[in-house]
C-alpha cells in the first residue's frame, strides 16, 4: 500500500490537530503553557511552538514518539489515557473547553481582583486564616492586589510571584502562579505545599517540615499523600493527620 504524505488526507489532518489539542489540554490542566510543559519534559522550550508544528508548505506534522512520551511522563499522564482521548474523539472539544477556562488572557475591565504575594514572603505569619485561605493585611510586605489574568476566578484564588530561579525549567523566575485552594488535587498536579502555622516559628518548633515549596503530586489519597519537590529529588510524604499543612493546586502560570 502506498504511504500517504503527511497532511494528505482529511483524517490525518483531524487526528494531527487532535494530538496537538490534547497536548495543550494536558499542559493547561497542569497549570502550564505548552512551552512550560516542554521545559518540564527536558525539551527545548520552543519544541511545541505553533510554528514548529507545520512543514514549510503548511502541512501539520506530528511530534516524534520519543517527544510525546517525554511530555506524558512530565505531566504524569499515561499513554493509554492520552490514546483514549483521541479514540473517543473528545480531544478537540475537551481541549478547547479547558483552554478557554485555564489559558491566561489579558486583564479586562471587569476582571476579578485577587491577592498576590512574592514567594519569598510566604514565611510571614497570618497570611492565611484557619481554613488556610488568603487573609490578613494588604500592602506593605504582605498581600498586594492585582487583576486576575484569568476570566474565571474562584472566590479564594490567589497568586504568587516567583522571585526565585530554583524551580526552573518548570517555572521561570518572575512567573506569576495562580492557585486555587478550592480546586481538587489529583496525581500529577503541581501544588504549593506550605505550613503557614509553623513557617514563622523557630526551627526547633517546626516539626521538621520543609519551608514553602512547589511540588508535583505523586500520590493523593486519603491515607497516602506524596509529593516530589520541583527543586529537589526526594519524595516528601505528607501525614494525613497533620492538619497544619496545606497543598493548594496551581491552575495557571503566566510571565
Amino acid at each position: 500500500m502506498a504511504s500517504e504524505s503527511p497532511g494528505g488526507s482529511r483524517y490525518y489532518g483531524q487526528q494531527a490537530r487532535a494530538v496537538w489539542d490534547t497536548i495543550e489540554l494536558i499542559a493547561a490542566e497542569r497549570g502550564l503553557s505548552a512551552s512550560g510543559l516542554a521545559r518540564a519534559a527536558g525539551l527545548d522550550p520552543t519544541a511545541l511552538n505553533p510554528s514548529r508544528r507545520v512543514t514549510s508548505d503548511g502541512k501539520l506534522r506530528l511530534p516524534r514518539m520519543e517527544t510525546l512520551l517525554h511530555l506524558l511522563d512530565a505531566a504524569g499522564v499515561s499513554f493509554q489515557t492520552f490514546a483514549s482521548l483521541l479514540d473517543t474523539g473528545q480531544a478537540i472539544p475537551a481541549a478547547a473547553s479547558a483552554l478557554h477556562s485555564f489559558s491566561a488572557t489579558p486583564a479586562i475591565a471587569d476582571a476579578a481582583v485577587i491577592r498576590m504575594i512574592r514567594f519569598s514572603r510566604l514565611n510571614q505569619p497570618d497570611l492565611f486564616d484557619r481554613a488556610f485561605l488568603p487573609a490578613g493585611r494588604i500592602a506593605g510586605d504582605r498581600w498586594n492586589e492585582i487583576d486576575s489574568p484569568l476570566r474565571r476566578t474562584g472566590p479564594h484564588d490567589y497568586a504568587i510571584r516567583l522571585d526565585s530561579d530554583a524551580y526552573e525549567p518548570v517555572f521561570r523566575h518572575g512567573s506569576l502562579l495562580l492557585l486555587a485552594p478550592d480546586a481538587a488535587i489529583r496525581t500529577g498536579d503541581r501544588v504549593l505545599v506550605h505550613a503557614p502555622g509553623r513557617s514563622d516559628r523557630p526551627a526547633r518548633q517546626r516539626r521538621s517540615f520543609p519551608p514553602p515549596m512547589l511540588a508535583a503530586v505523586m500520590d493523593w489519597a486519603p491515607d497516602l499523600k506524596t509529593v516530589i519537590p520541583l527543586a529537589g529529588s526526594e519524595n516528601v510524604a505528607l501525614s494525613p493527620h497533620d492538619d497544619q499543612v496545606i497543598a493548594h493546586r496551581i491552575i495557571c502560570t503566566t510571565l
